[in-house]
């Protein structure tokens, strides 16, 4: 929980202030409407987050990851795309990981895992990771039933590019942990 707070202490002050905006403010203030607009789309995150992590905890475990959607495109040359275009060692380490805020969400870093079995579950994890963020963006324009002014566009557009950061950190790493799972599961063969 702490390093939710130290990761999100921002969107929460201002959760905070709109909260008290939309409940004392005057309606014909001029930050009324976009911290009313800022608290139904934190309302939403919240919401829509909440509860596909959960349903991501009751995803079965076998997804093919050398099939589409999760193989690597041929474009994405197993990733090296993102990190000689996007620099994406730069700033993938910047963002919320919901691994280390709490034990319910199984660690996606692979850390020492040697063995094909650990290193199979990092993979799947990855899959599941990637799916819940693919269906936020697919689930993402129901916000336009909420937010109706430009800011709330712009809230949108955060969110969907948010979850396509996550994805794309998912695209870069997986196909490095598959060449560890293959390697150990060859050493595993010969042992």
């Amino acid at each position: 929980m702490r390093y939710l707070i130290k990761q999100l202490w921002p969107l929460v002050l201002l959760l905070v202030v709109s909260i008290g905006a939309v409940i004392w403010a005057p309606t014909d203030a001029w930050y009324y409407q976009p911290l009313r607009e800022f608290f139904l789309f934190a309302c939403y995150v919240m919401i829509v987050g909440s509860l596909l992590g959960f349903a991501g905890r009751f995803v079965p475990r076998r997804f093919r990851w050398d099939k589409a959607p999760f193989a690597p495109c041929k474009w994405e040359r197993e990733g090296r795309i993102y990190r000689d275009r996007l620099h994406i060692e730069r700033w993938k380490d910047k963002l919320t990981d919901m691994s280390k805020a709490t034990d319910k969400v199984a660690s996606k870093a692979v850390g020492g895992a040697t063995d094909s079995a650990s290193l199979m579950a990092s993979i799947q994890e990855m899959c599941v990771a990637e799916a819940t963020h693919g269906v936020i963006i697919l689930l993402s324009p129901l916000m336009f039933l909420l937010l109706r002014r430009w800011y709330g566009v712009a809230l949108w557009a955060a969110y969907v590019a948010a979850n396509l950061l996550d994805i794309i950190i998912m695209r870069y790493n997986r196909p490095r942990v598959v060449r560890l799972y293959r390697r150990a599961t060859e050493r595993e063969a010969r042992q």
